[in-house]
């Protein structure tokens, strides 16, 4: 017979913990507990034949712990208990304030772990969560599930661990991971909610919702199942989803011995904005399978999209026995492939072009297209389309299952062939706005009518106002704005029969202006028409940038200069003067876009990549930048033309398809750190997403700057 205790102290927990013998449920009455240390130092047996419960006994006002360390435990669960983790001054972001090592049998079921965020350290830690929420070590037979994680570095860290559950949790508010693991054999994790991550900027981190990895471990990770999760961007930051690196083969210190082993992803809706949406790395039988691999931008405004955005499935080495099947996708790649690989039935949807093939809003249902009121989204498929053929995608998706991590799915078919939801009454109408970007033009977009639904016989009416002061008739229209900002598009559909019906959509442009070098000594960035100042520069003085000397003199986040890679219009433009005669090196650099020199001649030298994969080298012609005046130097990309002008003079220009590349990862920099830096002021510096047509050299109050000095300076 089982026997239930009800304690309300920490050592009167310890003591019915020393008096168990197998069974035992024990109610702990609200408060706080503070530390459970369970070890060896506490000299009670935890290896017990059958399960001892500890649980709160009102699960409303759950029992409190601020740290855990139990060791070598057997048979021993944690029910409707919360640990709750402060933050304390010169505490590392890895600290682990609840650590599980050795035993088995150990289960966490409906528990709370509440982390904390750090402060006082003066970095970009501070206002950003920190420590590890969950640390398993070593331990057999562990279970997690409908528990919550929030507000930690890493929600779980699960290391060197067999026949582990992790299903049914909610994880938000992470920094880094919401699931870590390495070396663990027998691992399932299912029907599990991630979402809304709040990434720290500046860290460095590598933000995964579901990471594998084998750095610096001699045990592969086998027979794995990650199965109807949600992975959602929500409203938080980006981060890769289902991240599976096998660093140990890739860099050639471990060969098939350390491949994964017996790996099945299926079911899982991912919803995110970083390309890697299932990422799996050299594996020995992998099936992925009826995953939904999905697009949104999270907290940051709707726009165009570069590659590096949109989540695909991608496999990167030699695996064997691969099955890629049934999925919803933008895309399927891999570094290598062999013969017996399975790739059938998937459908590549897309968002970026209402009109091709596999958009969201043809393949899905319009209303399902927004998320639902706590911020998920859940895409349903219509009737007929590409996903209902191939029966592709998730479960969910397809409508075959309700969400099993929450969420009403109302609004959409119910898929999976099945007979379409009856039409809307005699006489009604409901207009609709899809909104697509448009290639190679940052401020147009693409807005479509065509999933209203209703009565819409021939000769009806779609009208539209753009929220700048422009309308436009038809289904299917393109709009290109004048200027960077928010939007309200309203679209009214109105039919012969006289019903009318309106929808207003907010829409954000990028501006002109990506960024410029501000006289007040920062960079400031437009992303949506509104200055913002990315921070003082040190190396800023009213002559300018001053580039040259040790490391560089300024950065600017890649992250910043997505827009750049999705349009082939862009001028960017700036002044230089030379502090010291001769002077060569380099001046910017955006790794894998381009670099901006002066070479051993005097002579500008632009050397840029383009999206098409071809190189281009520009070099001007007996101007001598380097002689101590100042210059005006342009770059200009105008629709498959790269030019270098210098005093509003086209030195160079070539062919040049596409937008500049975005292969690399480093941020822009001036000056240089590792190569030789031009010596010399930088100032005006400017990149717009236009051609510069319009610009015989540079504008007015450049122009201005400029000829003040030609009549003094005996160097121009």
């Amino acid at each position: 017979m089982s026997t239930t205790i009800t304690v309300s102290t920490l050592q009167e927990l310890i003591t019915a913990l020393g008096q168990a013998s197998g069974g035992e449920t024990i109610l702990l009455a609200p408060g706080s507990y503070g530390q459970l240390s369970l070890t060896m130092k506490t000299g009670i047996d935890l290896t017990f034949p059958s399960n001892v419960t500890i649980a709160a006994a009102d699960p409303a006002a759950p029992p409190v712990f601020s740290g855990l360390d139990l060791r070598d435990a057997t048979n021993l669960v944690f029910r409707d208990i919360t640990f709750d983790y402060s933050y304390q001054s010169g505490q590392a972001a890895s600290f682990a304030a609840f650590v599980v090592e050795g035993g088995s049998g150990i289960a966490f079921t409906d528990c709370r772990f509440d982390g904390d965020t750090a402060s006082g350290t003066g970095t970009f830690a501070d206002g950003y969560a920190s420590g590890y929420g969950l640390h398993l070590v070593g331990v057999k037979d562990i279970v997690v599930e409908g528990s919550e994680f929030t507000t930690f570095m890493r929600g779980m860290v699960v290391d060197n661990c067999d026949n582990v559950v992790i299903r049914g949790n909610e994880m938000q508010d992470m920094r880094s991971e919401g699931l870590n693991l390495c070396a663990v054999q027998g691992v399932l994790i299912e029907d599990n909610h991630i979402h809304d991550f709040r990434t720290a900027p500046g860290s460095g981190d590598h933000p995964d919702m579901i990471q594998f990895w084998t750095n610096g471990t001699t045990r592969p990770s086998t027979d794995i199942v990650i199965r109807n999760n949600l992975l959602d961007i929500g409203d938080g930051d980006w981060t890769q989803s289902i991240f599976m690196r096998n660093d140990l083969v890739d860099r050639g210190l471990a060969g098939p011995e350390m491949y994964y082993q017996n790996v099945l992803i299926e079911g899982n809706v991912i919803v995110n904005a970083h390309c890697w949406g299932i990422y799996v790395g050299e594996t020995a039988g992998l099936t992925i399978r009826s995953n939904s691999v999905l697009h949104d931008d999270g907290r940051l405004a709707d726009g165009t999209d570069a590659p590096v955005e949109i989540p695909r499935i991608h496999l990167n080495g030699p695996s064997t026995g691969v099955t890629i099947t049934q999925n919803a996708t933008s895309g399927i790649t891999s570094s290598t492939s062999q013969a017996g690989w399975t790739v059938t039935n998937n459908a590549i949807v897309q968002d970026q072009n209402a009109l091709g093939a596999g958009f969201y809003g043809n393949v899905f249902e319009t209303a399902s297209l927004l998320p639902t009121s706590e911020g998920s989204h859940i895409f349903l498929a219509r009737v007929g389309s590409l996903l209902d053929q191939l029966d592709a995608g998730a479960p969910v998706t397809l409508g075959l299952t309700a969400p099993p991590w929450g969420g009403d799915g109302s609004g959409g078919s119910t898929g999976g062939g099945e007979d379409p939801p009856p039409p809307p009454p005699t006489g009604s109408l409901d207009a609709n706005i899809t909104v697509a970007a448009v290639a190679a033009d940052v401020q147009a977009r693409v807005f479509d009518a065509s999933a209203s639904v209703g009565d819409q016989p021939a000769g009806t009416q779609y009208l539209w106002s753009f929220g700048d002061g422009t309308t436009a008739q038809g289904k299917v229209v393109t709009h290109a704005y004048d200027q960077g900002g928010p939007y309200d598009v309203t679209l009214k559909v109105t039919t012969p029969t006289g019903l009318s019906n309106t929808e207003t959509r907010r829409v954000t442009v990028t501006g002109d202006e990506l960024i410029r070098l501000d006289d007040g000594g920062q960079f400031m960035v437009s992303p949506n028409g509104a200055d913002i100042g990315l921070g003082a520069l040190s190396k800023m003085t009213t002559e300018g940038l001053q580039l040259g000397g040790a490391g560089t003199a300024a950065s600017v986040a890649r992250s910043q200069l997505q827009p750049l890679f999705a349009t082939d219009d862009v001028t960017m433009r700036m002044v230089l003067e030379a502090d010291r005669a001769g002077t060569t090196g380099e001046i910017a650099r955006l790794q894998g876009s381009f670099v901006l020199s002066v070479n051993s001649k005097g002579e500008l030298q632009l050397r840029a990549w383009s999206s098409d994969g071809t190189t281009a080298t520009l070099v001007s012609t007996g101007t001598q930048v380097n002689r101590g005046a100042e210059h005006e130097v342009e770059v200009r990309l105008d629709g498959g033309s790269l030019a270098l002008w210098v005093d509003g003079i086209k030195e160079a220009e070539t062919a040049f398809a596409g937008s500049f590349a975005d292969s690399g990862s480093q941020d822009l920099t001036f000056g240089s750190s590792k190569m030789r830096a031009f010596e010399g002021d930088l100032a005006g510096f400017e990149i717009d997403l236009d051609d510069g047509s319009h610009l015989p050299g540079f504008d007015a109050a450049m122009t201005d700057r400029f000829a003040t000095l030609t009549a003094n300076d005996p160097l121009f």
